[in-house]
């Protein structure tokens, strides 16, 4: 990766000041950039490690879990420092950061000293300089002095962190490790409810374990013991840490699988039969599906509403029917049985939506062409043939001169043949109407414009036009 850009033809020279680490080899390559944007080929690789000439972190381990901790830090000298370019007398600056951010307090000075072999290489944080062991990691870096001059550091190394991630009768053990040297193996000792002491559990060489079978709802306490190297020559030996304890209770935290939702729909008949899988026979990782919920959206860009329950694993369908409107979304949730959570609280784990079903419906709004307000308790209402999913309408009738007669927005219309102004019965004549019918579909309210006529026809109806 390109790691610097330097201007000028002139400029044959750079010093790499990030993070370079002892021990690990460091390979370089230069490109030469044109004014037109090209570039040259590669230059030859060059490569090479960081001289025993700086102090060497080895050690940043936990010594007591706390508010007020104990951790120990220690270091190497530069046994290969030159002593010619940087003379005594010499003191070492131990500085610390909280997390894995760049350590920047100055914890631990030494006193000056000729003899560089001399000065002390380790610190233990406890006392006034103890720390919170509990709630975060620590990082440190040692930096030398020659006088007032400054000859060197060691590279940032921060303590090992773990984190415990609860789940149904297990917890994983996380942790994270920002050191210079490599960590290559990991003892994990646990201390399990009514156990007095720690014992060994595990020996990895992997980051992250996950410690099964456990019993939900009780205490369980880690720490991890690390042993590491350089795996360079003058500094080969195994470097031990170990990190804070951190206790934690498994806890069923799984949702089941999400069921596979069916439908079968009668627009005509506004019915519809929805059925589900049970998650506890066609998911492997399910077994203990013990409720399903029902979630309804009015339309595919609609928010889902909680519209039913349905007790007990083998509850896998549901029937209704309406007898205005089955259109919309549906979708199913499995969840489990009720458990108890850290925090005391009886909770279920639900599931991921099963696939949406989305229903439409298929309207129908009709009207007669004739009707005969005589009062003799037959067709006396001009009114729709049945109709479906119909949300309201806008109907105008009109005589033969364009006035208007009657108006609604009802879509059962219920005319009984009066005059709106008047009150009295219209004269037997054809009469015309507009109506706007605003049906009830999927992606909302859709209208359907209909126009025509109608006969209002009996010899018994009195002329009042």
């Amino acid at each position: 990766m390109e790691i610097a850009s330097i201007e000028g033809l002139d400029n044959t020279d750079y010093i790499d000041l990030d993070e370079v680490i002892f021990g690990r080899e460091m390979c370089y390559m230069v490109v030469a950039c044109f004014s037109d944007g090209a570039e040259s080929y590669a230059s030859n690789e060059a490569c090479a490690e960081i001289r025993f000439e700086i102090p060497i972190m080895k050690k940043n381990s936990i010594g007591l879990t706390d508010a007020t901790g104990i951790d120990t830090v220690a270091w190497r000298s530069p046994v290969e420092l030159d002593l010619e370019v940087f003379p005594g007398p010499y003191k070492y600056i131990l500085l610390r950061g909280e997390g894995y951010g760049e350590a920047d307090q100055v914890v631990f000075e030494t006193a000056f000293d000729d003899d560089l072999e001399a000065l002390p290489t380790e610190f233990i944080s406890q006392g006034a300089s103890a720390l919170n062991t509990v709630d975060s990691a620590h990082s440190y870096r040692v930096e030398l002095y020659s006088g007032d001059d400054f000859a060197g550091r060691a590279n940032l190394a921060s303590s090992l962190f773990i984190e415990l991630i609860p789940n149904d009768n297990e917890l994983e053990v996380t942790w994270r490790e920002e050191t210079p040297w490599i960590n290559f193996e990991y003892d994990i000792y646990r201390k399990g409810p009514g156990e007095e002491e720690f014992a060994l559990i595990a020996t990895i060489d992997t980051l992250g374990y996950t410690d099964a079978p456990l019993v939900n709802n009780r205490e369980y306490c880690y720490y991890i013991v690390s042993r590491g190297s350089y795996f360079a020559v003058g500094a080969s030996d195994t470097l031990v840490n170990y990190s804070q304890e951190r206790c934690g209770m498994p806890y069923d935290r799984t949702p089941p699988c999400p069921p596979e939702l069916s439908a079968v729909d009668d627009c005509e008949a506004l019915t519809l039969d929805l059925s589900w899988t049970n998650p506890n026979v066609e998911c492997e990782e399910t077994d203990d599906t013990m409720l399903y919920r029902l979630y309804f959206a009015e339309g595919e860009d609609e928010p889902f509403e909680l519209i039913a329950e349905f007790e007990g694993a083998t509850s896998l369908d549901f029937s209704f029917s309406d007898t205005l409107s089955i259109a919309g979304c549906y979708a199913v949730t499995a969840l489990d049985s009720l458990a108890p959570w850290p925090d005391g609280s009886l909770n279920r784990n639900e599931s991921e939506f099963s696939n949406i079903m989305c229903i439409d419906n298929c309207p129908e709004y009709t009207l007669p062409n004739v009707f005969t307000p005589n009062g003799d308790g037959r067709n006396d209402l001009f009114i729709p043939f049945p109709y479906r999913s119909v949300e309201s309408i806008e109907l105008t009738i009109f005589n033969r001169w364009g006035s208007i007669v009657f108006e609604t927005t009802d879509p059962d219309i219920l005319w009984d043949g009066t005059n709106k102004d008047s009150g009295e019965l219209v004269s037997a004549s054809t009469y015309f109407y507009t109506c706007r019918v605003f049906t009830i579909r999927l992606g909302g309210i859709v209208t359907l414009d209909l126009a025509g006529n109608v006969t209002v026809f009996s010899e018994n109806v009195r002329r009042t036009d």
